[in-house]
């Protein structure tokens, strides 16, 4: 395992070795280092070069989730309070 410092772990080291340059490791320890809204930013700017957006999911996105927010305005769904969701997620993944 590798500790990049700032809590953040690696599991691979060959793999980190064979992939990785020096340059690599001080960006992820300077990133880990920065403000949680520019850690956002920064980790969304770099999943964007891995999965383009796509106009057409985005929209069909939209679609779901405007009709999504009209069920819970309209009061035909009720929402699950995160804890029970959480909940529930911690228990399927324990098996």
């Amino acid at each position: 395992m590798f500790d990049f410092g700032h809590g953040l772990f690696y599991h691979d080291d060959k793999l980190l070795k064979r992939c990785f340059m020096r340059g690599t490791k001080d960006i992820i320890q300077e990133a880990a280092g920065l403000p949680v809204e520019e850690r956002v930013i920064l980790v969304d700017s770099i999943l964007r070069t891995l999965n383009h957006p796509n106009p057409e999911i985005d929209k069909e996105w939209t679609t779901v989730a405007r009709r999504r927010l009209d069920e819970l305005r309209s009061r035909r769904i009720r929402p699950i309070p995160g804890d029970q969701v959480f909940a529930k997620i911690k228990e399927r993944f324990k098996k």
